[in-house]
């Protein structure tokens, strides 16, 4: 059987489950919850997978779900990665009463999309000309959110790291694991259903408190919020747009029955193409709120927190991709966007692409603005159906034929980072600094 053949296997498969698929991706609609706290997601997740046959370990990274099935030869390993979180949007139309939590970023299509590629692959018909071994692997917290939460989880050490495949790499439960892709869903033109390529942002969140000294005016870490916010916004003709540098924050509110005037707390992030920049940036941010406490006679204590490192697409698994994507869907349908060309969101598929070979496209089918209220799948064709044959078409691509693409992928790509040394950048980010102004 050649592999045109084998690839209409998996597609054909995949549309006879098309209604399920939907199902699936509409059921964990109803069920949105932040990362680190997705039981009742990680739950479905499993019960899918048990209900194909494959082999699970679940409770990776607290809620992670992890499968794997084998070609009848063996070779390479391949990830084929969900994300079980969700936001928290107040006003979205499927937002949780209590929680907030929301799918406003569509990962609920991911997981349909991912045990859609597990259906149309995983037939002895495929499996008998596979080389390797392919691993499902739903995780947990990819969006960066409730830090105070996060933070409260790492110091009873029961996280070491705040995002959900930064855990699973410190936990070691992507050492075996050697190309790792997924599909994300965006809001797009009928006409472009399908982009590759591009990159994202590197990130550091800060969690900065002013607090008065008794001698002080109550009022003093008011006015120091103020002052800091003032000074951020001066700054920002220092961020060069060639950085991609974005500085935004939230004023984290007080749950105390009655204000606390005595102490405020910002929640800042700050965004840069790459680590270097991200530095310069900080300590300027860093500045401002050193300068704010000065001036308002109280002190200042800034947690900073490291974030996400910037994706790197890995170009000969793009490639593979890039082709399976025009096959599919028509050349007209799909955009290639350069290496240099990057959103201004950003990803811990980012960190993992510096570890090895990733690739991060995108599908439409949404409307709206990501993160945002108004943030709805509309086509699940589009958000479900077409990433999971195009997925399904690159494993069987990278493993067939002795998983000569596989290879060659793997033997072409260099990490940026060993683990060892990206565990030691990542856990030597985190910093508190107190200084009394």
């Amino acid at each position: 059987m050649d592999i045109s053949q084998l690839k209409k296997l998996a597609c054909n498969k995949i549309d006879e489950h098309s209604s399920q698929l939907q199902a699936i991706a509409e059921e964990v609609l109803s069920h949105p919850e932040v990362g680190f706290q997705e039981y009742i997601t990680s739950k479905m997740v499993a019960h899918e997978l048990n209900n194909l046959g494959i082999p699970l370990q679940t409770g990776l990274a607290i809620t992670g779900v992890k499968g794997h099935f084998a070609g009848a030869h063996p070779g390479p390993n391949i990830g084929i990665i969900s994300e079980l979180d969700a936001l928290v949007v107040k006003d979205h139309p499927h937002s949780d009463s209590s929680t907030h939590a929301a799918h406003a970023c569509g990962h609920n299509c991911q997981i349909a999309m991912m045990i859609g590629c597990v259906i149309g692959l995983n037939q002895n018909a495929i499996l008998d000309h596979l080389h390797g071994t392919i691993t499902p692997f739903a995780v947990p917290a990819e969006e960066f959110i409730n830090i105070p939460d996060r933070i409260s989880l790492k110091n009873k050490d029961e996280i070491t790291l705040l995002g959900g495949k930064q855990e699973l790499i410190s936990l070691g439960h992507f050492r075996d694991i050697d190309i790792a892709f997924m599909c994300h869903t965006a809001s797009g033109s009928r006409e472009k259903i399908f982009a590759v390529g591009g990159s994202s942002t590197t990130h550091v969140t800060k969690i900065v408190t002013f607090s008065n000294p008794s001698s002080t005016p109550t009022n003093a870490a008011q006015n120091a919020t103020s002052l800091a916010i003032e000074a951020l916004n001066y700054n920002r003709d220092l961020f060069q747009s060639a950085h991609t540098v974005r500085s935004h924050g939230i004023i984290i509110p007080s749950y105390e029955s009655t204000l606390d005037y005595n102490q405020t707390k910002l929640e800042w992030r700050i965004r840069a193409s790459d680590l270097n920049s991200l530095g310069d940036y900080s300590l300027i941010v860093d500045r401002c709120f050193r300068a704010a406490a000065l001036s308002s006679g109280c002190s200042v204590t800034i947690e900073t927190i490291p974030g996400y490192l910037p994706m790197i697409n890995d170009i000969p698994l793009q490639s593979i991709f890039e082709s399976n994507a025009i096959n599919l869907l028509g050349n007209n349908r799909v955009i290639i966007m350069a290496p240099s060309e990057k959103t201004g969101g950003s990803t811990d598929m980012g960190d993992l692409s510096h570890l090895m070979p990733v690739c991060h496209p995108y599908c439409t089918g949404a409307i709206g603005t990501g993160h945002g209220k108004d943030y709805v799948i509309k086509d699940y064709n589009a958000a479900v159906i077409n990433p999971a044959k195009i997925m399904s078409m690159v494993a069987i691509d990278l493993l067939v034929n002795q998983s000569e693409n596989a290879l060659n992928v793997m033997r072409n790509f260099t990490p940026t980072l060993e683990c060892d040394e990206y565990l030691n950048l990542q856990k030597g980010r985190f910093n508190i600094e107190i200084y009394n102004g």
